[in-house]
């Protein structure tokens, strides 16, 4: 959702705009989606889009409404919107690989990367959270950091893998898991930037995540707004005529192959 870091903006102008950058562009996205039936095969994805718009929605009506509210309705929503991302890039990643479950050594691969980048995540947000705050806070913020980390080493994986097995990289699939990484590393270079210096450089690194947030909506819109490549007769290079004479001519040949066979 179009959350910005910081708990206190005075009467900056500069909420009010993200919020309202952060609902149009999500809303472009959520209609491309919709018009273009992405839902169907991208349903995580498609509620992660939503919430998006819905929390955005919130966040400017609470904002002039009431600010301490806006606060804890954002963090809370947050919470929800990780388990939606995290739903996302899983959706994504099985349907670009998917067959290579079969392989003895993938699922080895994908759970020994995860292992280890969860393992360093849980370790930093132990031995040095990215946020000291009220307890909510502060669990909020280190799952999200965990997940985040995760989600970063699924995008790096996948790419690597596409890239070894001369995958196509143009899918909606790939852009899906290339955009939740990058908004990834957005949050966590706020996190790591509010760990080191704390408040200090807040009025500018409250924007990072939101930036991040468009440039992930900039890779979906350039991927989602295409029509899908169609395999048909005339990407085939064939007529419908000349496909029907070609599988006539395999019948034949294997009517022959029968008759022979029977005759031996």
């Amino acid at each position: 959702m179009a959350r910005l870091r910081a708990a206190y903006f005075g009467m900056s102008i500069l909420p009010i705009m993200s919020f309202t950058t952060h609902l149009a562009v999500s809303s472009w996205l959520l209609a491309v989606v919709l018009r273009r039936g992405i839902w169907r095969p991208l349903p995580w994805f498609t509620s992660y889009v939503t919430s998006e718009v819905v929390g955005a929605a919130i966040g400017l009506a609470l904002w002039f409404v009431d600010r301490q509210l806006y606060v804890t309705v954002s963090w809370w929503l947050d919470a929800a919107q990780v388990i939606l991302i995290v739903g996302t890039v899983r959706e994504s990643f099985l349907r670009t690989f998917v067959g290579f479950g079969s392989l003895r050594w993938f699922p080895w691969l994908v759970w020994s990367v995860m292992g280890s980048i969860l393992a360093y995540s849980a370790w930093k947000v132990v031995y040095a959270p990215p946020v000291q705050n009220n307890r909510i806070v502060a669990l909020i913020v280190d799952g999200e950091f965990t997940f985040r980390w995760g989600i970063v080493a699924v995008g790096l994986l996948s790419v690597a893998l596409e890239k070894l097995f001369a995958l196509p990289r143009d899918t909606r699939e790939a852009s899906v898991i290339v955009g939740c990484g990058v908004a990834s590393v957005g949050f966590l270079a706020w996190a790591v930037i509010r760990s080191l210096f704390g408040t200090k450089y807040s009025l500018i690194t409250q924007y990072i995540p939101e930036l991040a947030y468009l440039i992930a909506v900039w890779i979906w819109l350039k991927y989602m707004r295409r029509p899908e490549a169609e395999v048909g007769f005339e990407e085939l290079g064939m007529t419908p005529e000349q496909v029907a004479l070609e599988l006539r001519r395999y019948r034949e040949a294997a009517e022959r192959l029968l008759r022979k066979r029977d005759s031996t």
